[in-house]
């Protein structure tokens, strides 16, 4: 199927009227944002993970990330009913694990 824009709405993305692409919709908006972040938080940084994206960035099982939250290793907070870890929490987590250390085998 050929996605290319109709005439009305290639006009549309000249004009400023129409974004010209997905992402681009956000990009505008966040133009126009009235916040601004701060030094040590650049627009493009990660402040929050989905479990999913969590477990896919540090390798681990879903069913392993939920019973770490249920006992309270990892706290993650709630929007809606998405369970969110926040970047800060997710580093702190990893880095409290123990180190790895080979058993003496002689």
């Amino acid at each position: 199927m050929n996605k290319r824009p109709s005439k009305r709405n290639k006009a549309r993305m000249e004009s400023g009227r129409l974004p010209a692409g997905p992402g681009k919709a956000i990009a505008a908006r966040d133009a126009e944002a009235p916040w601004e972040f701060s030094d040590d938080t650049a627009p493009d940084t990660v402040l929050a993970h989905s479990v999913e994206s969590f477990c896919a960035a540090a390798d681990l099982g879903r069913s392993l990330v939920y019973q770490e939250i249920a006992a309270g290793r990892i706290h993650a907070k709630k929007v809606g009913s998405r369970t969110i870890i926040l970047h800060d929490e997710a580093l702190r987590y990893l880095r409290a694990l123990p180190d790895y250390r080979l058993r003496d085998m002689s």
